[in-house]
């Protein structure tokens, strides 16, 4: 009896296999097609619109045309020469939320960019140079060794926009509150940003988060008192973001109208509780910064739970290290010296060191209130 061979299908699809997940790649991008003539895309944004999660979209040399919007995950955005490939804004108005980048994936990436203004208009034509956001509940995106400067209008303007870097805003207000807070997550590491209008790094809205270190970031300085801008923060974390704010130097915040009704600050953290995890640990902090040449140095303000431990904070023209309102901080081993104002200053009242609700201990300076606070 002669047997029938049965022959079975071999492609995957016939059985159900998967194909498996796509393999990553490398995009490259040239605007001229002169340093990378095989690249297949002149524009960052078109390269995205063809990127899968996992790739890395490296940009040649030369001048790209932003905003670059990135909403996938995974998606690593390099300059392939460091410092080599500028963004800049489009010849007429930026789309909202007026960012030269928008991150808004999971665990996305720009690295090594020029990333310049000034925006086209002289009224909120350029609001961020990187904006990193709805991602609170994901994996933390980077943007790291950029140099991003004149994030500002063509004429600065007293507006309150114009940040370096933003992590978390407000999409839409009703009235005076936010009824579209679009949180964010960022490591924001070794960026050189420089001639902001409002702040060179700003963590916001409850949900955000930013790992803020070894950066330089500095203001535009004391200007003449009819030029308008508004007060400028050099790293901002407010309205219960968190954050941990560490060996980055920052100078040249000077506000030049009302003191009364504004000043600049080195660093400025405000209006947030920070709980310690199960060990006791500290999670949020500011830590290592060297602050100088500001109206004021670090300022903490309805703030719990932080911890400010060994920053340089001198010659800041109004007052140093301070804190109001607020309590449950510790301030360790910071040098306030040669400051303009109180070296160290703190407003609250409490069971802490010298009646505060705080904890001082190994702080240096010579102005200080309370008496005990600090020593020279």
């Amino acid at each position: 009896m002669r047997k029938t061979l049965l022959v079975l299908p071999i492609a995957a699809a016939a059985i159900g296999l998967s194909a498996g997940p796509a393999v990553a790649a490398n995009r490259l991008v040239d605007d001229d097609q002169a340093q990378c003539p095989t690249a297949p895309f002149a524009t960052i944004q078109a390269a995205v619109a063809a990127a899968v999660p996992g790739d890395t979209i490296t940009v040649c040399d030369g001048t790209y045309q932003g905003p670059v919007t990135i909403a996938k995950d995974n998606i690593d955005l390099l300059s392939k020469t460091i410092r080599g490939a500028t963004i800049r804004p489009p010849a007429g108005p930026l789309a909202e939320p007026r960012a030269l980048v928008h991150l808004m994936g999971s665990n996305d990436k720009v690295r090594r960019f020029r990333i310049v203004g000034p925006g086209t208009g002289t009224a909120d034509s350029l609001r961020f140079g990187v904006l990193v956001s709805d991602n609170a509940n994901r994996t933390i995106s980077t943007v790291s060794q950029n140099y991003i400067a004149d994030i500002t209008d063509s004429t600065p303007a007293a507006n309150e926009n114009g940040d370096g870097v933003r992590v978390g805003y407000c999409a839409a207000f009703s009235g005076d509150t936010c009824s579209d807070p679009r949180p964010g997550r960022a490591t924001v590491q070794s960026n050189e940003i420089v001639r902001y209008q409002k702040g060179g790094v700003v963590v916001d809205r409850p949900g955000s988060y930013g790992a803020i270190g070894a950066n330089t970031i500095q203001g535009l300085g004391l200007q003449p008192a009819s030029f308008p801008i508004p007060a400028q923060q050099g790293i901002q974390i407010g309205r219960q973001a968190a954050g941990n704010i560490t060996n980055n130097r920052v100078s040249g915040n000077l506000y030049n109208g009302d003191q009364a009704s504004a000043s600049s600050f080195g660093i400025l953290v405000f209006s947030t509780s920070v709980a310690r995890d199960p060990r006791g640990t500290q999670v949020s902090q500011v830590a290592g910064n060297t602050v100088t040449d500001n109206d004021y140095g670090v300022y903490l303000f309805e703030v719990q739970n932080w911890l400010v431990k060994s920053n340089r904070i001198n010659s800041n023209r109004f007052g140093g290290l301070l804190t109001d309102l607020g309590g449950q901080n510790r301030f360790l081993s910071n040098d306030a010296r040669v400051n303009g104002g109180p070296d160290c200053y703190d407003g609250t009242s409490g069971a802490g060191t010298a009646g505060t609700a705080n904890t001082w201990s190994s702080n240096r300076g010579v102005d200080d209130m309370p008496a005990g606070i600090c020593a020279p």
